[in-house]
């Protein structure tokens, strides 16, 4: 499985959407605003097409949200809660295309996985990063993501231990974008957390999911994990996080240039673009 078209992607539910509109279209669009107009259903049903019309540009596309970056009290909140080895579950919510996609494939609720370190420290396998690196918290909560924090059933600190030194040594090793989680010397994110619960203990299961003839993990795959347990949660699913994408909490934004002349195209066309320009300011923001 390979992620560079998500139109390579067969009988998963994304290929079964009827696409109601031909999106970035020359043609003339109704004008309509879909975000006021059209039911949240069909909001998410248009954000899916653009996802399977952009292929992996929409996974790196921003778009609005309101949802707010992390508050200090959300993030005092998880730093307290937060002790080694425990997983953290996320997503950006002005990333939806990578929600699109694990919910679509996996059916999860969140799009990322990772394992705590300490210290304020975690260790992933991001996309973005280019492979298994070791990250900051406090870069990572200055951000428009909701949190949901596992522990898994460690029998002992030594099982602890094992779950990091595994992940530790891992560091370094690419991204795998093939979603092979039997191929080791690449990892995506729920895979180099699989390795580090087997290393934690054998006697872990964690159910993969079987898609695309292969079995495949997802951050929710940790959920089914016997004996863990949810210690934090933002308790935003997929439909609620897909609702965020709301031109009509743009506020001040709809009055920005480049946004009021996409709106005037009409359509889907017109509303998709202005989110995605509402999305790179907002992304932008973050970086000052």
């Amino acid at each position: 499985m390979n992620i560079s078209n998500i139109n390579n992607f067969p009988n998963t539910p994304i290929n079964n959407i009827q696409k109601k509109t031909h999106l970035m279209a020359e043609e003339k669009q109704p004008q309509e605003n879909f975000s006021k107009n059209i039911a949240p259903d069909a909001l998410i049903d248009n954000l899916k097409n653009f996802a399977k019309e952009k292929g992996t540009a929409f996974l790196k596309q921003p778009m609005f949200t309101t949802q707010p970056k992390v508050s200090e009290e959300r993030k005092q909140a998880i730093m307290d809660t937060l002790q080694p080895g425990d997983l953290i579950l996320s997503k950006n919510h002005l990333y939806p295309g990578w929600q699109i996609m694990e919910q679509t494939l996996g059916e999860s609720d969140y799009a990322h996985v990772a394992i705590y370190e300490g210290d304020g420290k975690f260790l992933e396998s991001s996309a973005s990063g280019g492979g298994v690196i070791r990250s900051e918290m406090s870069k990572d909560l200055d951000s428009h993501r909701s949190y949901q924090i596992i522990r898994p059933p460690y029998k002992s600190e030594e099982s602890v231990n094992r779950a990091l030194d595994y992940t530790r040594s891992q560091l370094g090793k690419p991204y795998d974008s093939e979603f092979d989680a039997v191929d080791d010397s690449k990892h995506y994110c729920a895979e180099l957390v699989l390795g580090a619960m087997k290393a934690a203990d054998e006697s872990f299961d964690v159910p993969p999911t079987y898609v695309l003839g292969r079995n495949a993990y997802f951050p929710n795959s940790f959920q089914k994990l016997e004996g863990a347990e949810i210690v934090y949660d933002d308790k935003i699913g997929f439909k609620e996080s897909m609702y965020m994408h709301d031109l009509r909490k743009m506020g001040d934004l709809l009055s920005h240039p480049e946004i009021a002349s996409a709106l005037s195209m009409g359509g889907v066309t017109g509303s998709l673009t202005a989110l995605a320009i509402g999305g790179n300011i907002q992304a932008a923001a973050l970086h000052k």
